[in-house]
């Protein structure tokens, strides 16, 4: 079991931190799919964002869970699994 906070760096800027208390916490700088639409000149990179809420929702589905994306750039974000009804 975890019983401190954890912090794991990954690719693509993305960095990943949990706490048995608090619940986890997604931090993508800069995101690989937005960049990739962008990079080929593919309009409607937003709904990869609005996707992605849509698959997190399916995900926590039954559970007392809930995954929260904050768009927090333009190519960034922050998605945090808690507690449904908790605070991010």
């Amino acid at each position: 079991m975890i019983d401190e906070d954890t912090t794991l760096s990954g690719p693509y800027d993305a960095a990943a931190a949990y706490s048995v208390r608090s619940g986890a916490t997604l931090t993508v700088k800069s995101c690989p799919s937005l960049r990739h639409l962008e990079k080929r000149g593919i309009a409607g990179g937003k709904r990869t964002c609005w996707a992605t809420r849509v698959l997190n929702a399916a995900l926590c589905d039954g559970s007392p869970f809930e995954i929260v994306l904050e768009e927090t750039g333009d190519f960034s974000c922050r998605q945090v699994l808690r507690k449904k009804g908790g605070q991010a």
